[in-house]
């Protein structure tokens, strides 16, 4: 398969797909927001283990918003590239 059809096909699944990852963007973001301020089933007992948590949960979040931002960017996939954006910019902050 070509390059070009590869990029027409994901251009045609813009629209389901940006529907699935706004799915998954919302329960994850709100999984890192309870990460980071110590939620429910993220308690830490120690100041070391509240850093840590609130560590990989920033790295987890900068690494899915910027991969997506990328592939979604370099795919041409304009619709599915804002359903990133949104849900994980418009979290409360921790």
């Amino acid at each position: 398969m070509s390059v070009m059809g590869l990029w027409r096909r994901a251009r045609r699944g813009d629209s389901p797909s940006a529907v699935a990852v706004g799915a998954v963007n919302l329960p994850l973001s709100c999984a890192l927001v309870s990460m980071g301020i110590g939620g429910p089933f993220f308690e830490a007992t120690t100041r070391a283990q509240e850093t840590s948590a609130q560590e990989l949960a920033l790295r987890v979040f900068g690494c899915w918003l910027a991969g997506g931002l990328v592939l979604f960017l370099a795919l041409g996939m304009t619709r599915t590239r804002w359903s990133t954006c949104s849900p994980c910019s418009f979290r409360p902050p921790c």
